[in-house]
């Protein structure tokens, strides 16, 4: 892996309200712990936890549980919905609705604003950048900033169509209300008039964040294909990774199918036949050795990734690329359903690059929901990388750490328990108070 200067970019917290099983406020911290002295691997007392500064240090994984339902996934979509609309936001039409699914099993929610916030590094400079929407327009939107040597200060504050910019960043958000519309983001608007600081925001959400669906591998394998296509630095660097696990092929590629070459069904309509030809069609091939009966190599024989792999096989040679640019360029990449259809031993692994200070040196962070509780343990997290999520008895998805959790002695969980017996066995069920919606009302 490369160990060329590399922009320091981390997510240090994360908060999201009224968005589909989410209610009131959650929040997700990716801050380490001060507090505890946790060391799943001897020799290695950064392991699972990265220094931006001498006074931030934030996880390289966290790990999210909790039972089917809990609303583990519209954590990670909101994070993907926030992504989403900053990007695209300059492309809406005045009066397109906006993506707007509030919480819809009781309460006042459905007449209330969804809101994202984050926290971000970027080199030496805190960001916290968030904005809060109905189905019709930006109810709000700010931006502070926070560089080195001076205290933090707001950017803007938008209140609808009412923008207050700070004096010294006048020229980048007072913009033309003709060309904001109500529906569009500032930021974005800023971004594409050239503003610098607006910029920086844009990206780390184009290059520096993804949230993605281990599920649907669809997105995430397209890159993968164009990357082991046309980039040949980056390809060496994505079979390194997925060498790692012994998937039985010797090598991995990608070609371009010739779409003239292809034998279409009769009837299909000229404009469909169009758009299909339009898009190039990449096929990942992989080598195999073909042996004799003693066990002897004789040859080699190529065959195509869909059409002879396994379905696990696929899924991780497609999310092998966004997870080798992510430690390539030290990002920070959440993807749900994480261990479906992959081998426990193989979800541990993956763990154990991102946690390590030598195979990820740049700090990459990955954020991961699973079902998989052989990682829960001593021995591959400590304490703060750990999160659950459960339902209230309201309905409502409420997101709590590990570290938050009170025993049925009035202790917080030790660093020598077996998380995963406990978890098993609902000791980490309670919610804990502070995160408790009824408790604050």
């Amino acid at each position: 892996m490369s160990t060329m200067l590399i922009c320091m970019c981390m997510l240090l917290d994360y908060y999201v309200e009224n968005f589909r099983s989410i209610g009131g406020e959650q929040h997700v911290s990716l801050s380490a712990n001060n507090g505890i002295r946790d060391t799943p691997k001897e020799g290695d007392p950064d392991y699972g936890v990265h220094r931006a500064s001498s006074l931030v240090k934030y996880v390289k994984v966290m790990a999210f549980y909790g039972y089917n339902s809990s609303g583990k996934t519209n954590l990670f979509l909101s994070m993907n919905r926030m992504k989403s609309m900053i990007i695209h936001s300059i492309r809406l039409n005045d009066g397109e609705h906006l993506p707007y699914e509030p919480f819809s099993f009781g309460g006042d929610w459905e007449n209330k604003p969804t809101s994202f916030r984050v926290v971000f590094m970027k080199d030496t400079a805190t960001y916290e950048y968030g904005f809060s929407y109905n189905a019709n327009a930006i109810v709000s939107e700010q931006l502070y900033l926070k560089i080195p040597g001076r205290s933090r200060k707001l950017c803007f504050n938008r209140e609808y169509s009412k923008i207050e910019p700070d004096e010294a960043y006048m020229a980048e958000f007072s913009v033309d209300a003709k060309q904001l519309n109500a529906n569009r983001l500032l930021i974005s608007l800023a971004g594409q008039l050239g503003g610098q600081v607006s910029n920086e925001v844009l990206g780390w959400f184009r290059t520096e964040f993804d949230a993605l669906s281990g599920s649907r591998d669809e997105s995430f394998g397209a890159y993968t294909q164009k990357v082991l296509l046309e980039n040949a630095s980056m390809a060496s660097e994505v079979k390194e990774f997925i060498g790692k696990f012994n998937l039985g092929f010797n090598d991995l590629w990608a070609k371009q199918i010739d779409v003239d070459q292809i034998q279409f069904p009769a009837g299909i309509p000229a404009e469909i036949l169009a758009q299909i030809k339009s898009q190039p069609i990449i096929e990942l091939n992989t080598k195999h050795a073909v042996y004799d009966e003693q066990g002897k190599v004789l040859s080699e024989r190529s065959v195509s990734l869909d059409n002879y792999e396994s379905e696990g096989t696929i899924k991780l040679v497609h999310m092998s690329g966004v997870l080798a640019r992510a430690l390539h360029d030290g990002s920070t990449i959440a993807i749900d359903e994480f261990d479906a259809r992959i081998h426990p031993n193989i979800c541990k692994e993956i763990v154990n690059i991102f946690n390590s200070s030598e195979s990820n040196p740049h700090g990459a962070q990955l954020l991961i929901t699973t079902h998989d509780t052989n990682l829960m343990s001593n021995k591959i997290f400590r304490r703060d990388q750990i999160c659950f999520v459960k339902q209230d008895c309201c309905a409502h998805s409420i997101v709590y750490p590990l570290m938050e959790v009170t025993l049925a002695n009035g202790q917080a969980p030790r660093n020598d328990s077996n998380y995963e017996k406990n978890y098993l066995s609902g000791l980490y069920d309670n919610i804990p108070d502070g995160r408790n919606r009824l408790n604050k009302e």
